[in-house]
């Protein structure tokens, strides 16, 4: 119904009250929900949930958990991380 509708994209987060602040819940944290959504959506899938490690983003999108992955946080820490992250996926 949503890409009927004309959605185009879904991004799967819980903002800062999803997070699970103050608990360690690991990087990919909503992972599991957008492999959920991303079983029965026929629009591309972005998960979310504190990641900051290249091969983590990577798992993410190889095991199906989702098609893309939100990087917010980890571009504001270091606004080279899609350099560095290139070189170690391709390196």
């Amino acid at each position: 119904m949503v890409a009927e509708a004309g959605v185009d994209l879904i991004d799967i987060s819980g903002g800062l009250q999803g997070s699970g602040r103050g608990r360690n819940l690991g990087q990919g944290y909503f992972a599991p929900l957008s492999h959920a959504i991303k079983e029965v959506a026929d629009v591309p899938i972005t998960g979310t949930g504190g990641v900051v490690s290249p091969e983590v983003a990577k798992s993410i999108v190889r095991e199906g958990k989702a098609d893309l992955v939100g990087i917010g946080r980890a571009l504001l820490a270091g606004p080279n991380w899609a350099v560095a992250t290139f070189q170690v996926l391709t390196g």
